[in-house]
């Protein structure tokens, strides 16, 4: 974890990558997930996510997830993308 505050309970899986970022309290992070550029709280991140330049507070965010963009409360099944941020493609 870099440039990065823990605030307990927190719960974070082997193999995850944080950066720049604030998590917690209430959060379990599934393994290998990378955030980065967020503040997550009161959420569940599953497996393999990628979360990006985003603040998640009381959300459930499922396993190989990515999502990058604004402030929200998700909830986002398994394989899922979503770009929050207005950018185009």
């Amino acid at each position: 974890m870099q440039n990065t505050v823990l605030i307990q309970p927190v719960s974070i899986g082997k193999g995850c990558v944080i950066k720049n970022s604030v998590i917690g309290p209430n959060v379990t992070v599934g393994e290998n997930t990378i955030i980065n550029y967020s503040i997550v709280k009161d959420s569940i991140i599953g497996a393999y996510s990628n979360i990006h330049q985003i603040v998640l507070e009381n959300s459930l965010i499922g396993s190989d997830a990515e999502i990058k963009g604004v402030s929200r409360n998700l909830n986002i099944g398994d394989n899922t993308a979503v770009d929050l941020s207005g950018g185009r493609n």
